[in-house]
């Protein structure tokens, strides 16, 4: 299944057409185990924000700013206080439940090399890695107004070892109007669009009353677009951060897990979108009604290591003395689900998609009498093929058509024909 494309629906603009009694809403996801709990004692050093979650090559790694001085209180936003005691993190793991320190050897604590610190400087407030899966190596963005006054740039080979590189974005590059007296004090992210060839940055924009997110571009980290806001259909609140990752299993599709809302009142839902910059908000939320001291966004979602499901994280208590990095999931490819329950037959029918090749492999669950259908429409609105009935509760189905016929490469519009069933998502070539 590697070779082929994965349709979750979360881009719901992919639905052109739908009938009625079609309900389309997301998945809640379920618990399933701590993977970190940290107690804040005078012993060790306490986990005290931005998490970030990679999959490398079957290796999960967790890297966190840690807070390494014991008299420091709690402050999840950058201080001049809090900051100079600092540090940055690795955790690794090979199944995304069980983790365990990476021995770095790199920074003396409590008359020891022996901890799982990778830097300990004024760049670890708010240190982002990612992952290059074309060059192959890793690529860090850090910096906060008070100690670095713009945002850095930092390479590596191994993700462990990071050299700094040089200052990419100065505050004079920002969108005017900003407020924030420490501004960059945010999970400043970085995301590559494959069929761009360029690299999305995404950088707070916090005016008075609302806090938002920009974006920069660039093919080579010397030269940058001039900043933009990103546009959120259908979302008139405050978005945190962006938190953007490529879908596993397609390439034109971009996901955030986002804390949206204001002060008093926040939730974590998923946006999609296909360019990076114009995003769609469904309206749906997974976690609601949270405020600081209960959960912030582990950036990063992966594939569990059987392949069964799909694993997020949440920091979890963050203001309390017992803190928590919690794992949820949903089943694979399905964060949401389209339901037609009721005793008539429901469709949803796809804009046109290009396929090269006529297996459908189809994600879906189904009542005792329920079944789901597919139609191929050509661009002439021509029904040209039609699928037998599937039933059953299945993560990867192929479709069989009722006829064999010669396949050229050609775009169709897909039609599912859903009764008693709920879909998930579709894979094709």
């Amino acid at each position: 299944m590697s070779k082929y494309i994965v349709e979750p629906f979360l881009y719901r603009d992919i639905i052109i057409e739908k009938s009625d009694n079609i309900v389309i809403s997301m998945m809640e996801p379920a618990f399933e185990q701590t993977i970190l709990e940290d107690k804040i004692i005078d012993e060790r050093i306490i986990v005290d924000g931005y998490p970030k979650m990679l999959l490398i090559d079957g290796e999960y790694r967790l890297y966190y700013r840690g807070l390494i001085h014991p008299s420091v209180s709690y402050s999840f936003i950058a201080t001049e206080d809090a900051t100079p005691y600092e540090c940055f993190c690795l955790l690794t793991s090979k199944d995304g439940l069980n983790f365990e320190k990476v021995d770095a050897n790199f920074v003396d604590y409590k008359n020891s090399k022996s901890n799982n610190i990778l830097r300990h400087d004024l760049f670890c407030h708010n240190f982002f890695p990612y992952y290059d899966e074309n060059k192959r190596s890793f690529i860090g963005l850090s910096g906060t107004g008070y100690f670095n006054n713009g945002l850095f740039l930092f390479n590596s080979c191994d993700g462990i070892n990071w050299d700094n590189v040089k200052k990419i974005i100065d505050p004079s590059r920002l969108l005017p109007g900003w407020c924030h007296s420490n501004h960059f004090d945010s999970h400043n992210s970085i995301l590559y669009n494959e069929g761009e060839s360029r690299y999305y940055l995404f950088i707070r924009n916090n005016k008075p009353g609302k806090r938002w997110t920009q974006y920069f571009f660039t093919k080579d980290f010397t030269n940058f677009s001039y900043a933009q806001n990103i546009t959120v259909s259908g979302l008139e609140n405050q978005i945190y951060n962006i938190g953007a990752i490529v879908y596993p299993g397609n390439n034109n599709l971009f996901i955030g897990m986002s804390m949206i809302g204001c002060a008093d009142k926040k939730n974590i839902t998923i946006l999609s979108s296909k360019n990076l910059h114009d995003w769609n908000f469904n309206n749906e939320t997974f976690f609601d009604n949270i405020d600081d001291s209960q959960k912030f966004i582990v950036n990063g979602i992966v594939p569990s290591s059987d392949n069964k499901k799909m694993y997020i994280y949440l920091f979890e208590n963050i203001k309390k003395d017992v803190r928590y990095i919690n794992c949820y999931s949903f089943r694979m490819n399905r964060f949401q689900k389209i339901v037609c329950d009721d005793n008539n037959v429901g469709y949803i029918k796809t804009d046109l998609i290009k396929l090269t090749c006529d297996k459908i492999f189809v994600n879906f669950e189904t009542l005792e009498d329920g079944f789901v259908q597919l139609e191929l429409i050509n661009e002439n609105f021509e029904t040209v093929l039609i699928g037998k009935k599937m039933s059953g509760n299945e993560l990867e189905l192929e479709n069989k058509w009722d006829v064999e016929r010669l396949f050229f490469t050609e775009k169709f519009y897909i039609k599912f024909i859903i009764f008693k069933a709920t879909l998930y998502s579709f894979s094709y070539k």
